[in-house]
């Protein structure tokens, strides 16, 4: 699939993409976008499909499909089908699992958004885990 027209070089967009991508599904799933240096859509992938309430990121597919496209940067999302939107614990830690195995690669994990039915929310912008974000 062709993606180079579509920039995701704010948080606005990378959030509207997502929700667009994920809203009304019933259970959780988990998609990894890959971007280029300017944060151009360069390919997406379903990474992990979940039961009602969790979803697995997978590191070493996470790894392999980024070093496939080349990418510069990467971003997750996930759904929570009928949840609030804030990140669970383990939402929390599986991000920084998949920050800290792109960063040793030299790839930059630059948002977590997590989407439900109404809305779309960005772990970046919300300050979770300031420590990773570059």
């Amino acid at each position: 699939e062709e993606y180079s027209a579509i920039s995701l070089n704010s948080s606005e967009s990378l959030r509207d993409f997502c929700y667009n991508l994920m809203k009304g599904k019933r259970n959780e799933e988990a998609h990894v976008l890959f971007l280029d240096k300017s944060l151009n859509l360069i390919g997406e992938t379903e990474i992990a499909r979940g039961g009602h309430d969790s979803v697995e990121f997978d590191l070493r597919l996470i790894v392999m499909r980024a070093i496939r496209t080349q990418c510069s940067n990467v971003a997750l999302a996930h759904c929570h089908p009928d949840g609030i939107l804030l990140p669970s614990s383990s939402d929390i830690a599986a991000t920084r699992r998949v920050a800290q195995a792109l960063r040793n690669i030299g790839i930059n994990l630059v948002d977590h958004i997590i989407v439900n039915n109404d809305s779309s929310y960005s772990m970046r912008c919300a300050n979770v885990l300031a420590d990773i974000w570059i």
